[in-house]
């Protein structure tokens, strides 16, 4: 199951990990080798509070849309300058 989750994860034209462990950095890894495919790499801590907000009625739909957008604009994986 692990190999073809890999297989998938790095052939797919979009990766967002749901958990940061080793498997998670071999496939991104993988992916940035092969031409810096598009990788989101989630700010947990932030959507928990937007999901927050937005279950208790207070965001609406399109500003949590909005929010998680900025959120993560800059968090692509795209690359960047040593």
């Amino acid at each position: 199951m692990a190999a073809l989750d890999f297989t998938v994860s790095v052939a797919s034209d979009t990766f967002i990990p749901t958990y940061d462990g080793n498997m998670a950095k071999v496939a991104e890894g993988h992916r940035w080798y092969l031409g810096f495919k598009k990788s989101i790499l989630p700010d947990r801590k932030k959507l928990i509070e937007l999901l927050d907000l937005h279950q208790n009625g207070t965001l609406p739909w399109d500003d949590f849309a909005l929010a998680v957008s900025q959120t993560h604009e800059k968090r692509m994986g795209q690359p960047f300058r040593r």
